[in-house]
C-alpha cells in the first residue's frame, strides 16, 4: 500500500514555495504525497490565486517527475460554499481541480459548508445538503474534464459546535447520494472520528465503495490535534481492520500537520521556531511509523 503524507505539514515552514516544499521530502522515505491547497483563499499571495498559478503547478510537476515524487491525493481550499465569498471559493476550487489534473491527482478532499447558516446537527441535514448542492454541481464540469473525484470529509461535533456537518459514514453516504454523480466520494478522517467516539471499522464498512481516501492522525479524544499515531487515544487496530474488511486500495495518507508546528522565528532567536532538520527527522519517523502499522497487518508499505 502506498504511504503518503500531506504537504500541509511543511508548507507553513517554507512559505508557499511548492517546489521547495516537495524537495523537503527527499530522504524522508515518502515518495507519495498529498498536495494541500487548504490555505489558498486565506493565505495572502498564495500561488494558486495569482495570475501565474499554472506555471507554479507546472514547476512542481517538472520537479516531481525528475525526483520521483508522485502526487496521489489533494486537499481543496477551505472556503465559503453558500454565503458571501463563495465565488472566490469556487474559483479557488476550480483552479485546484485543474491543478490536480496537471499533477495526475485523481482524488481531492473538500470540506463541505462549515459554519455557514444555522443548520443544526442532525435535524437540518436535508436543508444543509440542498444549500451545498449549487457549489458542488458547479465543480462537476471541471471534475469530468480533469478526471478528478471530489471527496467529502467527516468532522466531529467538537469542531462544528452543534452545526451540521457530515459526521458518520451514513451521513457521508446520504450526501454523496444526493449529489448524484459518480465522481463524488468520501474521505474518512480518523482523528475527527476519534473525537466523535465512533468505531472506525463500523463506519468504514458503512462507507464501503464510497471510501476513496483517508486522513490519518491522532489526538486525545477531546480536540482536533493532528498528532502522529500513538501520541493519542486512537484505536488504530479498529481502523486497520476496517480498511481490510472493505478491501481499501487507496493510499495510507497521513495528515499530521499539528506536530512540531510552525511558529515564525522571533528576533533571530534560533530556537523560537522548530529547526527544519528536526522537522525533517519527524517526517522520516512518520514514514517509518506507517511502514510499521501496515507490516503489523501483513501489508507491504511503499
Amino acid at each position: 500500500m502506498k504511504i503518503a503524507t500531506t504537504t500541509a505539514e511543511i508548507l507553513p515552514h517554507l512559505g508557499t514555495d511548492f517546489v521547495n516544499a516537495t524537495r523537503f521530502y527527499k530522504g524522508t522515505g515518502f515518495r507519495y504525497l498529498d498536495f494541500s491547497f487548504y490555505r489558498a483563499v486565506t493565505q495572502p499571495d498564495h500561488p494558486l490565486m495569482r495570475d501565474d498559478w499554472r506555471e507554479a503547478i507546472q514547476a512542481v510537476k517538472k520537479f516531481s517527475d525528475e525526483e520521483g515524487f508522485i502526487w496521489v491525493q489533494a486537499h481543496l481550499p477551505a472556503c465559503k460554499l453558500i454565503e458571501e465569498g463563495k465565488d472566490l471559493g469556487l474559483e479557488a476550487c476550480l483552479r485546484a481541480i485543474e491543478a490536480c489534473g496537471i499533477l495526475g491527482i485523481e482524488n481531492a478532499v473538500i470540506h463541505s459548508s462549515f459554519g455557514e447558516g444555522d443548520f443544526r446537527y442532525p435535524q437540518d441535514e436535508a436543508a444543509y445538503i440542498e444549500a451545498n448542492k449549487p457549489f458542488f454541481r458547479a465543480l462537476i464540469p471541471a471534475m469530468e474534464k480533469y478526471g478528478v473525484n471530489v471527496l467529502l470529509e467527516n468532522s466531529c461535533e467538537v469542531n462544528t459546535r452543534g452545526l451540521y456537518f457530515p459526521m458518520t459514514g451514513a451521513d457521508l453516504n446520504r450526501m454523496i447520494e444526493a449529489l448524484d454523480h459518480p465522481r463524488f466520494g468520501a474521505c474518512w478522517d480518523v482523528g475527527h472520528a476519534n473525537i466523535q467516539g465512533l468505531s472506525h471499522r463500523e463506519e468504514l464498512v458503512t462507507l464501503g465503495k464510497n471510501l476513496k481516501a483517508v486522513h490519518i492522525h491522532d489526538n486525545n479524544g477531546q480536540k482536533d490535534q493532528h498528532k502522529p499515531p500513538f501520541d493519542g487515544t486512537m484505536d488504530f487496530d479498529d481502523f486497520m481492520q476496517g480498511l481490510i474488511d472493505i478491501g481499501f486500495e487507496g493510499p495510507f495518507t497521513f495528515e499530521v500537520d499539528g506536530y512540531l508546528t510552525f511558529r515564525p522565528q522571533k528576533d533571530e532567536k534560533p530556537l523560537s521556531a522548530v529547526p527544519l532538520a528536526v522537522k525533517h527527522a519527524s517526517v522520516k519517523a512518520l514514514y517509518e511509523t506507517g511502514c510499521a502499522m501496515l507490516a503489523a497487518y501483513g501489508i507491504q508499505g511503499e
